[in-house]
Parts: structure tokens; sequence; C-alpha cells
């Protein structure tokens, strides 16, 4: 299909021989990104639109929006590699239903028994749905000065693992506010 896209790709390679979290690959080529970005992993398959997610992400002036899918029935799926039982990975979604705001994000494996909410998030969000049924679909679109970020903070591997809980632990706090003085 022909569209009237104008498009300039560039493609950067990036050293296999090193263990790179998606935090990691941005920041090395960080340079290179002048604009929002759009983030969607290598092995993502699917007929979901990204209009709708691009939308959101405009509408709402948002500095991070991620995809987060319901799962498919697993009994369509078939899976290459060994056939063991593989016990996957829950995390626990916690959504603004007024906002559709992302304000808690953490593995189910972080907890024993009970989830504990800090004050702060629900005395800021009353009405929160938390979720241990989606997926997240590693598709991201980040304003550039998250990029810029990334690039200063260097402790983060990873977007969904340590960069989001980040920015949604920093959305609950108050903002820093600096103070200066005349003299003479």
């Amino acid at each position: 299909e022909r569209t009237d896209l104008d498009l300039k790709v560039d493609y950067v390679s990036i050293n296999d021989n090193e263990d790179l979290g998606t935090a990691d690959s941005l920041r090395l080529i960080s340079d290179k990104l002048k604009s929002d970005v759009l983030v969607i992993s290598c092995d993502f398959i699917s007929d979901v639109s990204l209009k709708g997610i691009l939308n959101t992400f405009r509408a709402h002036n948002a500095s991070v929006t991620s995809l987060f899918l319901y799962p498919q029935q697993s009994e369509n799926i078939i899976v290459p590699g060994p056939k063991s039982k593989y016990k996957t990975e829950r995390d626990l979604i916690g959504i603004d239903e007024q906002t559709s705001r992302l304000v808690f994000l953490a593995s189910a494996s972080d907890f024993e028994n009970e989830l504990s909410l800090p004050t702060t998030l629900l005395k800021k969000h009353t009405n929160v749905k938390i979720y241990s049924n989606l997926i997240d679909s590693h598709v991201y679109v980040l304003k550039n000065w998250v990029i810029k970020y990334l690039k200063s903070e260097e402790n983060f591997m990873s977007i969904k693992g340590e960069l989001l809980p980040h920015i949604i632990k920093k959305q609950l706090s108050k903002p820093t506010v600096w103070h200066c003085c005349k003299t003479g």
C-alpha cells in the first residue's frame, strides 16, 4: 500500500556482546533522538492500531504512554522451544479509572500475600483499579525529555522494570521548589 509519508530511516546497530536493556539501548542512541520516540519490541506482533496509543499520548500530553493488553487464549498459541511448564511472571498494574493514568506497576513476585499501596497514591487517585491479568506489550511512547533523563541516569537498564516504576513514583511526590534570594 502506498502512502504519502516521507520517511528518513537511520539503521543503528548496537553491539550484542553486552547484555543491554531497552533503556540502555535508548541511552546509546540518545544523540540521534531529537523528538518524541515510539518504542516497539522486536517481537511485537499484533493487529492493534498504534494510532490509538499515539492519540492518547498527544491528547494527555503524557510523558510516557504504554500499551497493556489482555492475554490471548493460550490454547491457540504455539510457542517454539521446549514443551516444559513455564510459570509466567505477573505484573500488578494500577490504573486510575477516571484518567486512565498508570499509577502503580510492580511484579506480583515482589509481594507475598498482600499488597500495600502508598497512602499518597490513594489520596491523589481515589479510583484505582489493580489488574493482574494484563500483559505489557513493550510498546511505549516517550517524550524526548524522558530520553534525555535516561542519558543522565545510567542506573536504569529497562523501561518496564526500572524507568516506569521510577516515573510513577515521581508523579506522586511533591515538586521541588527552588528559592532564590536577591543580594545587595
